[in-house]
Parts: structure tokens; sequence; C-alpha cells
């Protein structure tokens, strides 16, 4: 299974990190082998990146650094710790964030976006990924600050 982590750049809120735990412990129960697709950003991108190599809830990680360093939080220089979890990392190619949100779209079965705000935002980076999701029909969860999460499509 292919799971793309589509945030923002300010951090989670702790209801939206509980609904990343929950949803990504149940797709470590249903599928044995998890590809996580995420940037490499300040904010949401690091949390998840914590969340998931700490609870051991991916095989592969995927993470696309920004092509302006200036946007990148963390570059894993030393994967020897995902080693011992029996993680493997894979460096992407630098892209922008609008690319980068548009690979791993395109890349993975389903997508996780956590935007920073409620109401759609037409300007940001993270709505337009949710969108573009849509319009390529991707399994798609959004996990709003408040802690609701709607998936979509909704059958």
């Amino acid at each position: 299974m292919k799971v793309g982590f589509v945030g923002n750049q300010k951090e989670m809120s702790k209801q939206q990190k509980d609904t990343l735990i929950r949803i990504m412990k149940k797709l470590k129960h249903t599928y044995q082998n998890i590809d996580f697709h995420m940037g490499s950003a300040a904010g949401s991108d690091a949390e998840a990146f914590a969340i998931v190599v700490e609870n051991g809830l991916v095989s592969r990680l995927f993470y696309y650094p920004s092509s302006n360093p200036d946007e990148n939080a963390f570059d894993i220089e030393d994967p020897r710790d995902l080693e011992k979890k029996e993680i493997k990392l894979l460096r992407q190619k630098e892209r922008t964030i609008f690319e980068r949100n548009r690979s791993i779209v395109d890349t993975c079965d389903m997508i996780i976006a956590v935007p920073r705000e409620t109401l759609e935002k037409r300007e940001s980076e993270t709505w337009m990924a949710i969108r573009y999701s849509k319009i390529q029909k991707k399994r798609l969860f959004t996990l709003y600050p408040d802690g609701k999460a709607t998936k979509w499509p909704t059958r």
C-alpha cells in the first residue's frame, strides 16, 4: 500500500496527530508493507515523519526534499536509526512544493491530508493537493485541526 502524506508548514493539532496514528495503525494491521511518501518541510511533515518512524508504521519511507533548501526541515543523511526499525529510506528528487504534492498524489494509492484550516483555502498548497486527489480519484483522508476527519470517496 502506498500512502501519501500532504501536510502544512505548521504543527499538527493533538487531534490531527492522534487521528494520523489511528489511521496508520489500522493500515499497518491491514497491509503488511506500507510505503509512506511525504515532504521534508517544517511543521506537519516533520511530525508525521517522527510518528511513523517512532511507531514503526511503515516499511519504506520516500521523502521529497524541496528544491528551495530554506523550506526543508530535515534531510536525512544518516539512516541508521531507521535501519534499526527495519524502515528503508528513499530520498526522492528535489521538487517545488507544488510538484512534490502532485507527484505524491500521482504515486500513491491513498492520501492523508492535514490542512491547517477547516475551511478550504484556494491558494493553499495542501488544499490544492486535496482537490487534485479528488480529481485523480484517490482515497483521501482529510484530518482537520479540530480532530474531525473526512474520508473521500464517502462510499
